[in-house]
Order: structure tokens, then C-alpha cells, then sequence
């Protein structure tokens, strides 16, 4: 056979392989059980989430989609270690021994507590927010009831609702051209700290690294985009 012959079908067989290893189907078809997890959630919870958002001005779907994909991800074997992990570490020593991530929407001590400090620093929410504080947050006693609060769905609904109506304070000068962008940098914010400033969350949408123990990794806001688009054609 033709040497060139031969080199000409290596390089394309070659370039093919190279394709297909390469190729990533979208989030929503790789984890298509674990979406329709996610989706059936919303709508078991919907008016939870109607409740609360209506209390900032926010729609459901909008509200949902920022922890959808975290809500994807929920396994409850792995939630209840390391639910039992923060019960002795975090409720004895604090957030620098343990601050993991619990509950359907993955949300860490640290994050409550970081929402506690901003409402904390805000006349305005602090009178809004009195009931979510504690009188000693350092407590041992504040500690445990944050962890009850983690591994309740409707708290963590509320402190979803307190952390958007947090963004739109924080950020109340960025105009967006359109929800799916604002749903985007929200989503942005929550997976990777709301305590970043507005360029660095923009460029945080740039980025793939969820799910977290995923062979392949993908943006979270591309996600959260998804569903956010699938609610609303329901």
C-alpha cells in the first residue's frame, strides 16, 4: 500500500479519535437524570420559592436557577457525612476547622456568616433581616443553630432570597441587558463568593470547573442559564 496512503488514513483516524475524546455534551444531556432530579425539585417546592422571591421582587424560576445546578449535584449519602463533620467540627471550634458544603443547595457555614457580616454592616437590612441574626454570632449556640437552618430546605430558601436581595444591593449600579445575563453573574456570585468585586464575577463566567468532582468540568452560569430558559418555557 502507499506509504502516503497509509499516513493520510493515520493522521485522519488520529484526528477523529482526538474529536471524539474531545467532544463534551452539554451539562443537561451528560447529567440528564440528575437535571430532571433538579427540575422536579423546583416544582415540588415551587411555592416556597414564589413566597420568598416575592418578597425581594424576584421571579421563582430566576430565584431556582442560581442553585440549580448545585441542586443537580445533591447526594444525600455525602450531605449526611459531611453534615455529622460539621455537628462536631464546626459547632465545637468554627468555620477554620470545618465549612463544607451541606443541604440541597450546598451552602457553607461560612457563607450564612458572610451574609450575617454584610446585614450586619447595613442599617437598612439589619432592621430587615433582625430575625436571621443572632445576639452572639460567635456563639457555640449560634453555630448549632446555623447547621439546623443548613439541613432545613425552607432556610435555605430564605437565605437564598437573603443573598439575592444582597446582590442587588451590592450591585445596584450594574444595568444588564437581559436576565439571562443578571441570572448569569447571580449564579456567578453564589458558586464563587459574593464577596468578589464585578469584574472578577464576570470573568468567573469564563471559567469551567463544576462540578467539582467531575471527570469534565463545565461553566456554572452556563447552567444555571439552562434551567433558567427551560423554567420558563414550561
Amino acid at each position: 500500500m502507499n506509504y502516503n496512503l497509509i499516513k493520510s488514513i493515520s493522521s485522519c483516524v488520529f484526528i477523529f479519535i482526538i474529536s471524539v475524546v474531545s467532544c463534551q455534551y452539554p451539562y443537561h444531556i451528560e447529567y440528564e437524570k440528575e437535571c430532571e432530579f433538579a427540575l422536579n425539585f423546583y416544582e415540588e417546592h415551587k411555592i416556597e420559592f414564589q413566597d420568598q422571591g416575592t418578597k425581594i421582587h424576584v421571579e421563582a424560576p430566576f430565584m431556582f436557577s442560581i442553585v440549580a445546578p448545585e441542586v443537580s449535584q445533591f447526594v444525600k449519602l455525602s450531605n449526611t457525612i459531611e453534615t455529622y463533620s460539621l455537628k462536631v467540627l464546626y459547632v465545637q471550634y468554627g468555620k477554620g476547622y470545618a465549612d463544607f458544603s451541606i443541604g440541597h443547595f450546598q451552602m457553607k457555614p461560612s457563607f450564612i456568616e458572610g451574609l450575617e457580616n454584610y446585614i450586619v454592616n447595613n442599617k437598612e437590612l439589619k432592621i430587615k433581616y433582625k430575625s436571621y441574626l443572632f445576639q452572639d454570632s460567635k456563639s457555640k449556640n449560634a453555630r448549632i443553630e446555623r447547621i439546623d437552618r443548613l439541613n432545613s430546605i425552607s432556610w435555605q430558601i430564605k437565605y437564598l432570597s437573603v443573598f439575592c436581595d444582597l446582590i442587588h444591593h451590592k450591585f445596584n449600579t450594574i444595568q444588564f441587558a437581559s436576565n439571562s445575563e443578571k441570572v448569569r453573574f447571580f449564579a456567578s456570585a453564589y458558586n464563587s463568593g459574593f464577596h468578589k468585586s464585578e469584574n472578577e464575577l464576570k470573568s468567573m463566567q469564563k471559567m469551567k470547573y463544576f462540578p467539582k468532582f467531575g471527570l469534565e468540568k463545565y461553566n456554572y452560569s452556563d447552567i444555571t442559564n439552562w434551567f433558567y430558559k427551560e423554567i420558563q418555557s414550561d
